[in-house]
Order: C-alpha cells, then sequence, then structure tokens
C-alpha cells in the first residue's frame, strides 16, 4: 500500500557551493585578476581572498570549518568597507549554511549578499546568488517562489551572455519543474544545461545534472538510463573530489538499483551514501539516504533494523526542518507500523505526514506556479522570435513582423485563458488512468466534508488497494502493471455514480468520495466494483493474471476532520489487507 510522493524528485540534489572563487562555472577572469592583485598587495583584503578561498576549498570535506572560515571573511570585509568581497563571503556563508540545513542562516545570509551586489549593478552576483536563494527554497518546499528567482537568474545570465551561469540555472529550474510534479519538463532543462557543461569543459557541473538527468529518468521508469547517467555522475564527481556530489549519486543509484530489484547493492549503495555524507556533514543527503535505506529495509524484512535507521531519519529531518523529507520519513513509520500490527503508531505519523504534505503543496503555490510557468515559457517565445528576426530577416521584412506580432499579442488573453484552462485541467486528472490526482481528491473531500458537516447530509469515503500489486509488476511486468491500473479505472467509472469522485490516490491505491451517500450506501457501489475486479477477463492481458482488490469506507463526519475520516478510511483498508483481502470493510 505504499503510496508515491508529491515529493518524487526529492532525492538528493547536491547543491552548488560557491563565493569568491566557487569554481570555474562562476569565476570570471576579471574577478580572478582582482583577487590575485589583493593578494599580492598584501593586508586585509588579501587575508580575506584567502579565507574565501580556503571556505570554497574544504566546502565538500568539512562544511562547518569552511562557513566558520567564509564568517570571518565576511566580518572583516565589513569592517574594511570592501562591499564586493563582503557581498562574496555572505554568498559563501549562505551556500555554506545551505549544505549544513542551516536554511533560515542561509537565507538571511543570501538575501543580504542579494542586496549589496544590486547596489553594485553587479549582475554576476545576483545572477549566482539568485541561484542560489531559489535552491534553498526548493529545499524548503516552496517551488512557486524557487521558480521565481531561478527566473530571474536565467534572465540576468542570457543578458550577460555567460554560457557557463546559464547552464547551472537552467539545470536549478529543472530541478524545480521535477519536484514539483513535471519530470519530463525538468529533462528538457537538464538536456539543455548539460549541453552547456560539457561544451565548456565543466566536469562538476555536468556531474550534477547528470546526477539530476539520472533522478528524472528513474522517477519516469526508464532505470537503465537512470542508471548509465548516475554511473557517469558517480566518475565525474570522483575526478573532481566532490565527496557530496559523491554521496547524492550514491543514494540516486541505492534507489534505482532497488528498483531493478538488485537489492544487495542498493543497500550497499544507501550505507556509503549516509557515510559519506556525515563524513562531510551534508546533512540533508543524511536524512535522505537515511529514509531510503529504512525504505528498502521495510522491503526486505528487517523490521526492527527499519524502525532505528527511519528513526535517526526522523532525527535528523527534525533538527533541520526539511519539511518534504520529514513528511515522507513520517510516511514511511506509518507503514513499517502497519506491517509490525502497531495501528496506533501508523496514525499518528499517517496525521503527521497528511499535515506537512499540506503545508508545503498549499494551492497558492501551485497557482502560483503555473503562472510563472506560463510566464517563462511566453517570454522564452518573445526571445526567441527576436533573436530570429534580427539574425535572419531582412529589413524590409521587419516591419511586416512587428505587425503580425501585434496581431499575436491581440489574442494574448485569449491564448493564456486556454493555457490556463489546460493547466488546470492537467493539475486535476492522473495522466495514466484519467482518474482525478491526488490534489483534486484533496480539495474536493474538504469542500464534501464540510458541506455535510453544515448541511447534516451524510458523507462516505473509501480507500482502495490493489492486492498483491507488487508481485504482478514484479511477475508480469511494469507494462502490465500500468494496463492493470488503467482497467480498475475504468471498472471504477462504469460502476460509479454520476455525483460519486473516483481517484488515484497514489500508485496502486485509489479513493473515493460519496456525497449525500453512508456506509451502507457506499459498500453497494464498492462491493460492485470488488466484484467486477475480480470478475475481469485477466488473462486476456497476461496468462498468469489474477487481480483482486481490497477497500475500506468510513461515513463518521463527526470526526474533527475530513483527514481524520480518511485516516479511519485507511485504517478499515488495513483491516481489509491483513484480514484476507478482496473484500469491503466499513468502520
Amino acid at each position: 500500500m505504499r503510496r508515491p510522493s508529491p515529493y518524487a524528485q526529492s532525492e538528493v540534489s547536491e547543491p552548488a557551493v560557491g563565493a569568491a572563487a566557487p569554481g570555474p562555472s562562476e569565476s570570471v577572469d576579471i574577478e580572478q585578476m582582482r583577487d590575485e592583485d589583493l593578494v599580492e598587495r598584501g593586508g586585509e583584503p588579501a587575508r580575506i581572498v584567502s579565507l574565501l578561498a580556503l571556505g570554497n576549498e574544504l566546502a565538500d570535506t568539512n562544511a562547518s570549518a569552511a562557513l566558520g572560515h567564509a564568517r570571518t571573511a565576511a566580518t572583516l570585509a565589513q569592517r574594511i568597507g570592501d562591499r564586493i568581497l563582503h557581498a562574496d563571503a555572505l554568498h559563501l556563508c549562505g551556500t555554506l549554511s545551505h549544505r549544513l540545513a542551516l536554511f533560515d542562516s542561509a537565507l538571511t545570509d543570501l538575501r543580504d549578499a542579494l542586496d549589496l551586489f544590486e547596489a553594485l549593478r553587479h549582475d554576476r552576483g545576483c545572477a549566482k546568488t539568485l541561484r542560489a536563494i531559489g535552491q534553498v527554497l526548493d529545499d524548503l518546499g516552496d517551488y512557486a517562489q524557487a521558480l521565481e528567482h531561478q527566473l530571474r537568474a536565467l534572465a540576468l545570465d542570457e543578458r550577460n551572455g555567460d554560457d557557463a551561469s546559464r547552464a547551472l540555472t537552467l539545470r536549478t529550474i529543472g530541478i524545480v519543474h521535477s519536484k514539483s510534479g513535471d519530470p519530463e519538463r525538468g529533462l528538457e532543462f537538464y538536456t539543455q544545461s548539460l549541453a552547456l557543461t560539457r561544451a565548456c569543459g565543466h566536469d562538476a557541473a555536468s556531474a550534477r545534472t547528470l546526477n539530476n538527468i539520472g533522478i528524472n529518468h528513474k522517477n519516469l521508469g526508464n532505470h537503465v538510463e537512470a542508471l548509465a547517467a548516475l554511473e557517469e555522475a558517480l566518475t565525474l564527481f570522483r575526478r573532481t573530489d566532490s565527496r557530496a556530489g559523491e554521496a547524492a549519486a550514491l543514494n540516486n543509484m541505492g534507489l534505482t538499483l532497488e528498483r531493478l530489484d538488485r537489492l544487495d547493492d542498493a543497500e550497499a549503495c544507501q550505507r556509503a551514501s549516509i557515510e559519506i555524507a556525515r563524513e562531510v556533514g551534508y546533512t540533508i543527503a543524511e536524512a535522505r539516504a537515511l529514509k531510503a535505506l529504512g525504505d528498502l529495509l521495510i522491503q526486505r524484512e528487517r523490521m526492527d533494523e527499519a524502525r532505528i535507521t527511519l528513526g535517526q531519519a526522523l532525527a535528523v529531518a527534525e533538527r533541520i526542518n526539511a519539511r518534504p523529507e520529514l513528511a515522507l520519513v513520517h510516511r514511511a513509520l506509518s507503514d513499517l507500523h502497519k506491517r509490525m500490527n502497531q495501528p496506533a503508531e501508523a496514525l499518528a505519523h499517517f496525521e503527521r505526514y497528511h499535515q506537512l504534505e499540506r503545508e508545503v503543496f498549499n494551492e497558492n503555490s501551485d497557482r502560483k506556479l503555473k503562472s510563472l510557468q506560463i510566464a517563462y515559457q511566453t517570454e522564452q517565445a518573445k526571445r526567441e522570435a527576436e533573436i530570429h528576426r534580427l539574425r535572419h530577416v531582412e529589413l524590409a521584412r521587419a516591419n511586416d513582423d512587428l505587425q503580425k506580432l501585434n496581431d499575436t499579442l491581440m489574442n494574448a488573453d485569449a491564448t493564456k485563458t486556454q493555457l490556463l484552462a489546460k493547466l488546470e485541467r492537467l493539475s486535476q486528472e492522473d495522466s495514466l488512468t484519467g482518474l482525478a490526482n491526488r490534489r483534486h481528491f484533496d480539495a474536493h473531500l474538504a469542500e464534501m466534508f464540510a458541506r455535510a458537516r453544515r448541511d447534516g447530509t451524510p458523507l462516505a469515503v473509501a480507500l482502495a488497494d490493489i492486492d498483491f500489486f507488487k508481485q504482478i509488476n514484479d511477475r508480469c511486468g511494469h507494462a502490465t502493471g500500468d494496463e492493470v491500473l488503467r482497467v480498475i479505472a475504468r471498472i471504477m467509472r462504469e460502476h460509479g455514480r454520476a455525483n460519486d469522485l473516483a481517484a488515484r490516490y497514489g500508485g496502486e491505491e485509489f479513493a473515493f468520495v460519496f456525497p449525500c451517500t453512508d456506509a451502507a450506501g457506499a459498500a453497494v457501489v464498492c462491493e460492485k466494483i470488488r466484484a467486477a475486479v475480480e470478475g475481469f477477463a485477466w488473462t486476456s492481458l497476461h496468462p498468469h493474471l489474477h487481480v483482486t482488490i481490497s477497500i475500506g469506507i468510513c461515513d463518521r463526519i463527526a470526526v474533527v476532520s475530513h483527514e481524520k475520516m480518511l485516516a479511519l478510511a485507511d485504517d478499515q483498508l488495513y483491516q481489509a489487507k491483513y484480514g484476507g483481502k478482496n473484500q469491503v470493510r466499513i468502520g
């Protein structure tokens, strides 16, 4: 009954560290010349440059010590009134604090650095700092604000003609798209970024991008492609002596190997990732690898080890207040306690998981993200059209092109409305089954629950889970597993009523809302669906295929919230699964 999380892209994606001398991707010749001149002249400026260089050198191996050097550099630079060095030092403090999961401190330092760079009209400094702020916001789950900062950075990169910096920004934009549920779009940005970093000969930047490409291929089910990208990333991380990057690649390789049923190799990768993350102080990577190892231990039925490992992951995630990771750990602990027949503990972790999930993925954030995506695509189209006109269109045709552009702009509002409507529909629909997705279901349930409490009408909610779905995937293949999901979705549409809502809740799990219906009425519909699933000619899909489902129902609207109601339905599903499966339970 494992549900895929909306945090599907939250595997380790190494943050870039850099300030005065962050590496070739953010270095500028004139700035290097200035630093060399300062060193030759000696005094406090030379000491500051040396401290920043030392901070960058230690970033991957001892982030805490590196942060101490960066703090000293920032204090000295402020004292002597060198605003460029002060901004560089604050930028390095912010990126190192991010590496150590000190998110509040990171945002404070980076925003102060941005203020200085903007006052100095230092576009390259502004771009790298906007990008760094976006990365922190990304790890905090604020994807709309993260994308806004990355787009501002990209505009500066393109204005400056800085391909190396643009490559970094394209990668971070890809991360935001991937985490917000659009891995195909994320892969497009990663591919653009990789082409630029390879052209510039930047192995370290290429490694980070390959790491993210591997994550996306894994999430899309392309496990062979994922492993190839991650192995190349690991090689480049080791070649450039990036220990933090090595931890990231090992974590993601472990997750991919698990999908390929190479469980011993997967476990070895996760343990190596944890060891390296602890060694270099990469705390968020430690939390993610511990969670991944806990999931793997559950799968291998080593429950006591899993409990200890997930407890460690929980402690680390709570210490750094990493909400997406914390939510995933609570979900894993809920599943663990269910398997250990500890329903009270399972319910407590399940409720905390839902609470964190709502905090990260709120409605306003989703709407703003859609708006920003449209704005970026529109601006990108305008830039490409302008470049083409300037380079390839004769002056005599320029006026005609301008008239066409004016005509296009007259229809912009209608086009925007159409795009928003399409995005709204896609945001509410599961792409595989055509049913409502989880976000739409949660919003609809909240509305129906409030209406039922207000009007005094009955309301029922149900959760359904495909029995032995992992075995179906293992024995018949993932393509057959996907077809099973589509068939069951069709059965649910055929046997559901006009006012009922059926949704794919995640993975092999479905959910229902039955307005103006008590548990007995909902049970009639659910039993029809259960019987139809059991009676379907599954051998037409695969000769050894037989599919059943288990369903749990709750109609107790007197509970404190719709989340509690859903949790009670989940408990009934749990009872159905462990009571023999292929049945409907009411509670």
